[in-house]
């Protein structure tokens, strides 16, 4: 039961790729409750126990999400993402989201590493590919392999699947391709360099 649900958060995510957004204020978060104390969720734990039981039982299972934002239409696509994974899931599964201002740094990155210290982590958080690889080796991640037949994988650009993939282990699924361009234009004892 627990690989179906987060099958279906998977996909959930893969298909937010392909929409556009409307709703909330930059900075401003939606719909949310204290994030679920926990790092990982292996067999013995007892928060592991805990959501068999709320599983078994028919109760609704409640997912924290934090995501970061730079500007008002991503708050808004990824709310409108979650109300529909709500509304299909509805009695089942319930994403509770936090948007997370960036900032003009990495201020995301550390009220993750802030929660990681105080095993207050959320259920489901999204991370740059850079940080997967330090996320995972911090047991911040837990390995999603178990969840995708060879057939899906085959659906991933292999820059995915090596961007989400650790010490021989698949730990996340990018929401898409970026690209880093630099040009160079040099002349007369003078360089620049720009990046798009």
């Amino acid at each position: 039961m627990k690989k179906r649900i987060v099958s279906s958060l998977l996909a959930v995510v893969m298909i937010m790729t392909l929409l556009g957004g409307c709703g909330t204020k930059q900075g401003e978060t939606t719909k949310t409750e204290p994030a679920v104390a926990e790092t990982e969720k292996t067999e013995g734990n007892t928060e592991a126990a805990k959501e068999s039981e709320v599983l078994a039982d028919g109760s609704e299972v409640e997912l924290s999400f934090w995501y970061p934002i730079s500007q008002e239409s991503e708050a808004n696509w990824y709310a409108m993402m979650v109300q529909k994974f709500n509304e299909e899931y509805a009695g089942k599964i319930k994403i509770l989201e936090t948007a997370n201002t960036r900032g003009e740094s990495f201020a995301y990155e550390d009220k993750v590493s802030a929660a990681a210290a105080t095993n207050s982590l959320p259920d489901i958080l999204m991370a740059d590919g850079p940080n997967v690889a330090s996320y995972a080796y911090s047991n911040m991640f837990i390995p999603i392999e178990d969840y995708f037949t060879e057939e899906d994988m085959k659906d991933f650009l292999p820059s995915t699947i090596a961007q989400g993939t650790y010490d021989g282990h698949f730990y996340a699924v990018g929401m898409g391709e970026g690209i880093i361009n630099i040009y160079y234009n040099g002349y007369a004892g003078c360089s620049r360099y720009y990046s798009s």
